[in-house]
């Protein structure tokens, strides 16, 4: 469980890290594209803000996932199955 939880925990910070790249690159190219008055740029920009809105939910996600894996038992309960 402990190398499980390593993975997700690293995961989410490769989602967050690529999270916040993508929206520092997004707004420049917004920026950018506002003073020239560029076309292209202004749908690059929208392109990696939707890109970057889809990393947060996956780190978002595997927040959720090591939080719901924390909650399971570690191991099996004795008596087995439980079905008596």
């Amino acid at each position: 469980m402990k190398g499980k939880t390593k993975e997700i925990e690293s995961r989410r910070r490769i989602a967050r890290i690529a999270g916040l790249a993508c929206a520092v690159i997004s707004f420049s190219l917004i920026a950018c594209a506002a003073y020239t008055g560029d076309a292209l740029g202004y749908a690059l920009g929208l392109a990696g803000l939707v890109l970057s809105v889809h990393e947060m939910q996956t780190y978002l996600t595997y927040g959720e996932i090591a939080r719901l894996d924390a909650l399971l038992p570690k191991e099996a309960p004795p008596g087995g199955d439980g079905d008596g």
